[in-house]
């Protein structure tokens, strides 16, 4: 009886987080840099603004990096463009996992913010939304060929939890209007959030960070059942 409910719980946050959360739409265009990955559908944005506080607010500072390179340095432009360490700190009451990072794009479809450890092309297909080239991405982590997260506050585990902060690193990052890797307070229509060229030209935002996952409650339903299990 008691794993049944707490089974209800879970299925009852993801319908709410989902619910309550500001929906954007995204594809990926599969042609893997370094990592092949695919994150498809509604997700989350991540965002620095004020918006929707309790769900999905971050704070976000950066940095020059002078440590090692998330990936190969072969794969660097000629053109010695720095490496910068982004912070971010998770100031909501949720857990997020599979974190993704999205460069924005100029309304003609070119790059606003280019770096050189990107993954695959992400856009923008929500509804409404006109402009959907896709901008360069990457996922936040520690494996495969490209790991630009480098650093976790609490548990090292790649959950990005409440209160946590997580440091990442674009390699060789450029923006065409000279904002910074950690302008990530991008506000697309209400109630939409908005990914690279959805987002272009917004004073606010260089990139995005999305994640298709709200995980808050049903996180606490599974450690339930651990304990249950020990329990007995």
């Amino acid at each position: 009886m008691r794993h049944k409910m707490l089974l209800i719980i879970c299925v009852i946050a993801a319908f709410v987080g989902s619910a309550m959360a500001d929906p954007v739409w995204v594809t990926t265009l599969q042609d893997p840099h370094q990592d092949s990955w695919t994150i498809d559908g509604e997700v989350e944005e991540l965002s620095t603004a004020p918006h929707n506080r309790e769900m999905q607010l971050i704070s976000a500072t950066d940095q020059p990096w002078s440590g090692e390179h998330p990936c190969p340095v072969d794969y660097d432009s000629a053109l010695q463009l720095p490496d910068i360490l982004v912070m971010i700190t998770n100031q909501t009451n949720r857990f997020f996992k599979d974190l993704y990072y999205v460069g924005d794009v100029h309304d003609d479809g070119s790059f606003e913010t280019t770096f050189t450890n990107y993954d695959e092309l992400v856009a923008d297909i929500t509804p409404y939304h006109n402009n959907n080239a896709p901008g360069l991405a990457f996922k936040i982590d520690a494996v495969g060929a490209n790991q630009p997260l480098v650093f976790e506050s609490m548990t090292p585990d790649q959950v990005f939890e409440p209160g946590e902060t997580w440091h990442f690193v674009i390699q060789q990052y450029s923006n065409m209007f000279g904002l910074p890797a950690s302008a990530l307070g991008s506000v697309g229509p209400t109630p939409w959030g908005a990914v690279a060229q959805a987002s272009m030209m917004d004073t606010v935002s260089s990139g995005s960070i999305i994640t298709p996952e709200p995980t808050t409650l049903c996180l606490l339903a599974l450690s339930g059942v651990a304990i249950l299990r020990r329990k007995k």
